[in-house]
Parts: structure tokens; C-alpha cells; sequence
């Protein structure tokens, strides 16, 4: 997604080299202060397809500063954007003085010159129409990485006697190095793009309630609130600066023993004063707070998560395999199961996380095609063929990894329609939404849209290494010839057309007869009988002449029938 990063009075301006030096300009969010952060690091600009890097030092104590050169995906171009808004690259910040003076790399110090504050640009991408990043640019991140403040609680007056784990059990399962982990799962589903950064723990508290109503939006804002008054330090987080510290900046968990144990929820949570441990009083604002059981099971710990950076609930029938945002609570595997399944690509590509090919395909128009997708299995390979009104999304999957124990191997096919989140897996096997979404092997299917047009797609080769997709769109029209009256020179015919698949009647169309347009779909017309005149050795015989019609019908192929 392209951002914007504007550093004090100016923005990072890829046309605004002198002498092969960047300087800041005062911001427009026009293109060539647009850049796009890739899962590699690189900080590509949008307009000119370079990449933001340093300059090599002449000699050992030789400034360096910002420049542009062809993004290579090595650890050498790779920055990252702190919390406090440092644009980072090993232990160097770049430092401006101001606008219309060159940027330099310096040792990070905290300075307002090292502050960049990332912004949501426009996006005019063809993915864009499609929904790209559509649900991290309503949750407002503009920044990828979001640090994470964790809240231990235990409900002393509730049935199970404190939490079931100490606090390092459930700090090594969101951060730890093991599998599976919340930020390895997190890093796969994204490409490198996301994790949550450590902003902090607190607790356990001990809370002399119940667990009633522990998974409700006051229950947990009241906890917030009171656990962390005067204890959090928000200046490091608020990056624009605004003094309201918000959602996209920083984040919060709560972990208790709650309810079912294995469970857990997503709920919202107002603003909050008090926190600020600083003199300038921040505010902050949490929004969506993951609430966390303390026998959770992981893929529904990943689930939860997700839904504070904007995922929805994708709970179809037959679905429980298919996203991690389906159901994710398996009664059977038990107290703190470490079940595991990858985030769908549609999700993936709302967020921003990966990047699918899109091959725009005209409902109404035959055409044919085919691609072939090798890279990333997440974020290259998935492809989008439709519109952005309605299209189908085919993913690669594997069961490797965090989508270990997922549906299967093969291609996962999601139907997105005009509604808001109106998506559903798809069975093109039955023609039916909600079961067994996956193409397996070579199998082929026709997908059906609403308005009765198909795509046959068919899936070759090794899905482990490429998607290799094959698609058709056949011809759609078909014709009904009703004959009202006929003499030995003329006849009269009503032509009327349909849909193929559907048999919704055509409103438009004509009919051509030797080049000529001589009528339109739906209305009577006479037509003159020509006749051919046939002689051998001097008898003669006559007959009529068979003649072909072309019908023509917007958005369909010419359809032809004959007549004598």
C-alpha cells in the first residue's frame, strides 16, 4: 500500500534528487512522494519503481546520505519504521535539518529530525478497485508494525483457581521462537510484513470478581483503565504526535482466566485517560482489545488478533479448515491445542499482505487465457479473475507450516460478491456455496456467476512450486426462431435471444443478413426467400437458397442461424 512519510515541514520526494541526493518537499501526497514497503524491507518509490538506500562512504568518517538506486532485495536496503517514527537501517536513522536540505544517515538519537510520520496515500492501483488493503486503510495503519501491550489478569472469585500458566508460557507464545508462535504465524501470513512489536507486560492483576461478563468491552476497558493508570509511557507510541495515542499506534491484550478458557474474543474499547505515565497527559484510544483465555488454542489466539487489525468472522458451512478466520475452536483437541491454519489470501489482500495477479475478465465478454504464478506461496502466488464487483480469488495452499492443519493440498477458490464482506467458499464441483473449496490436482470446474456466464478453470503442474491456471468463457448466447406467416416469396420471423446459461431473455440485439442490419431481437420481420436455379442438359429445377442470419447482441458473441 503507498504511504507518504513526511519528515517535520517536508515529505521524502523521489523527484526531488540534487546532485543524486534527496531532499525533503513540502507534501502534496502526489506520486513521487508515494512509496510501497516491500516484504524484503526496501522502500520502493511508487512512481519510478526505485528504492530508497544510502549512499556508500568515501572514506570511514564520510557523511552518508539518502539517495535512490534499483531495489536488489538485500538485507543492505532493508529499514524498518519504529514506534517513535525512526526510519532505521541497522543502527543509522535518516536525519533532516529541513526542507530543501539533503538527508543524511546518522546514529539514532530521538531527535524531532529522526521523526518520519507514515500516512495512507491515495491508491489508483488496479488491485485498489479489487479491495487491496481495503480493511488496513479503515483500521487507519499506515505503519506495519504495531506494538502489542499485554494485560495479565486473575478473576479470584472464579471457578478455576488463578491462571493456568505463568506469564512467560504466554509471552514465549506470542513472541517466543518456537512453533507455533503468534509472531511467526503473523510474519508468514503477511510476507514479512507485519508483527507486533513488545510494548510491554503488566500483571497479573489480581481481580476479586467472577469471570461473569469477562470478555465484554467494559469489563476490559475497566481493567485497562485501572491496572495501568500513570504506567504507560505514550509518548513513545503516539508517531504523528497528535497526543492521542490510537489503535493503529498501539494496541492491547488481555489474558485471563475467562470463560471457557480455550476461547477468546475481539471487543471495543473507548478512549482512555490516566494511562499516561509522562508529563503531557496523552490519551489513548484502543479500539478493537484482543481478550485471551489462559488454556487458549493457538489458532484461535491468531484468530482474535487478526480481528483487531480488521479481519471478520468467516464462520460458512464447512469452513472450519479453510482461514484462520473461520471457526478455530476445535472442543476436541482441548485445553491449549496448537492447531494451525494459514489467513486466506482474501483476507491477506484486504490487508494489504500479499499481492495477487489480477486478470480483469468482462462478464458478459468469451475470452480465454492462461497464467502461471511461481514466488512467495503467500504473497505472489493467488490470482483474482472478474471484476471488482463480483470475482473469484484461487489460492495456492499447502499443508505446511501455519496451514499445517488445513483443508488440504491444492487451490482454494473464494467467491467475492457486491455485498460488504460478502465472501464465501465456493464448491465448483456442485455449483454450490460453503463446501469444499479446493481444486485438487488437475480437476477442472465451471465457475458460475450470478449472471449465469462461467469460467472453466483448470489446475496443472506442481502446486508446491507454481498455479498454473487455464481459463474459458464460452459462447452465451442462444436463439429461438418463431416462423408467423410464409408465402413463395417472402417468409416472416420473430428472432428473440437468451442467455445461454441463465435463459434471462436479451433486451437488445439485431439481425444482419448479407452485411446488413434488416431487424432487431423481438420483432417480427419479413425476409425475402432467394431462390437458386439449378440446370443440366436442359432441364432446369428451382429451389430455394439456404441463407445465414449473424445475430449481434451487446456483450455476446455474434450467435448465426440459417434459413431457406
Amino acid at each position: 500500500m503507498p504511504i507518504t512519510l513526511e519528515a517535520g515541514a517536508g515529505c521524502l520526494d523521489v523527484a526531488s534528487e540534487i546532485n543524486g541526493l534527496l531532499t525533503p518537499t513540502t507534501c502534496t501526497g502526489g506520486p513521487s512522494q508515494q512509496w510501497r514497503v516491500h516484504p524484503t524491507g526496501e522502500i520502493q518509490s511508487v512512481s519510478t519503481g526505485v528504492c530508497l538506500a544510502p549512499t556508500l562512504a568515501l572514506f570511514r568518517n564520510s557523511p552518508r546520505y539518502a539517495t535512490t538506486m534499483a531495489c536488489i532485495n538485500a538485507d543492505a536496503r532493508a529499514w524498518t519504521l519504529s514506534p517513535a517514527g525512526e526510519l532505521r537501517i541497522g543502527s543509522s536513522c535518516l536525519t533532516t535539518s529541513g526542507t530543501g536540505s539533503t538527508i543524511v544517515l546518522s546514529a539514532c538519537n530521538g531527535s524531532i529530525a529522526q521523526h518520519y510520520t507514515p500516512r495512507l496515500a491515495a491508491d489508483t492501483s488496479l488491485e485498489a478497485t479489487f479491495g487491496f488493503g481495503q480493511k488496513r486503510r479503515s483500521a487507519g495503519h499506515a505503519t506495519q508494525h504495531v506494538p502489542l501491550v499485554r494485560v495479565y489478569v486473575n478473576y479470584t472469585l472464579g471457578p478455576s483457581g488463578g491462571l493456568a500458566h505463568g506469564v512467560a508460557y504466554y509471552e514465549d507464545l506470542i513472541f517466543g521462537t518456537g512453533f507455533p508462535r503468534l509472531n511467526g504465524f503473523l510474519d508468514a501470513a503477511s510476507s514479512g510484513l507485519f508483527q507486533w512489536i513488545d510494548g510491554g507486560h503488566f500483571g497479573p492483576f489480581d481481580r476479586p470478581t467472577t469471570d461473569s461478563g469477562c470478555d465484554t468491552g467494559p469489563v476490559l476497558q475497566d481493567i485497562i483503565s485501572t491496572s495501568l493508570a500513570g504506567r504507560l509511557d505514550l509518548a513513545r507510541f503516539d508517531l504523528d504526535r497528535d497526543g492521542t495515542v490510537r489503535h493503529d499506534e498501539l494496541q492491547f491484550m488481555v489474558i485471563g482466566n475467562c470463560g471457557g478458557r480455550i476461547a477468546g474474543a475481539a471487543r471495543t474499547v473507548g478512549c482512555i485517560d490516566g494511562l499516561d505515565s509522562g508529563t503531557r497527559n496523552l490519551r489513548a484510544c484502543p479500539g478493537y482489545v484482543a481478550e485471551i483465555e489462559d488454556e487458549v488454542q493457538f489458532a484461535t489466539l491468531a484468530h482474535e488478533s487478526l480481528h483487531t487489525l480488521g479481519a471478520g468472522d468467516m464462520y460458512g458451512l464447512g469452513s472450519e479448515r479453510a482461514s484462520t478466520m473461520a471457526a478455530t475452536i476445535w472442543i476436541d483437541a482441548g485445553p491449549d491445542a496448537t492447531h494451525t491454519l494459514m489467513l486466506d489470501a482474501w483476507h491477506r489482500f484486504q490487508l494489504g499482505w500479499n499481492r495477487p495477479r489480477v486478470v480483469s475478465l468482462d462478464l458478459a465478454q468469451p475470452t480465454s487465457g492462461t497464467l502461471s504464478l511461481d514466488g512467495d506461496p503467500n504473497y505472489q502466488s493467488s490470482l483474482i479473475l472478474g471484476t471488482p464487483n463480483t470475482y473469484f480469488f484461487l489460492e495456492r495452499r499447502s499443508q505446511i507450516g501455519y496451514d499445517a492443519d488445513g483443508r488440504g493440498d491444492g487451490v482454494a477458490m473464494w467467491r467475492i460478491g457486491p455485498g460488504v464482506d460478502e465472501v464465501a467458499l465456493y464448491n465448483p464441483a456442485t455449483n454450490t456455496i460453503g463446501n469444499g473449496p479446493y481444486l485438487q490436482g488437475s480437476d477442472s470446474a465451471v465457475l458460475q456467476f450470478p449472471d449465469g456466464h462461467g469460467v472453466t478453470v483448470v489446475t496443472q503442474g506442481s502446486l508446491s512450486g507454481s498455479l498454473n491456471v487455464s481459463w474459458s468463457w464460452p459462447t452465451t448466447m442462444s436463439l429461438s426462431i418463431v416462423e408467423n406467416s410464409h408465402t413463395s416469396v417472402s417468409t416472416n420471423i420473430t428472432v428473440t435471444g437468451t442467455n445461454h446459461f441463465s435463459g434471462a431473455p436479451l433486451t437488445a440485439g439485431t439481425v444482419w443478413l448479407d452485411g446488413n442490419q434488416i431487424s432487431v431481437l423481438g420483432r417480427p420481420f419479413d425476409y425475402p426467400v432467394r431462390l437458386i436455379y439449378t440446370c443440366f442438359r436442359g432441364l432446369c429445377t428451382v429451389r430455394p437458397r439456404l441463407q445465414t442470419f449473424t445475430v449481434k447482441a451487446p456483450g455476446y458473441e455474434d450467435a448465426t442461424f440459417s434459413r431457406f
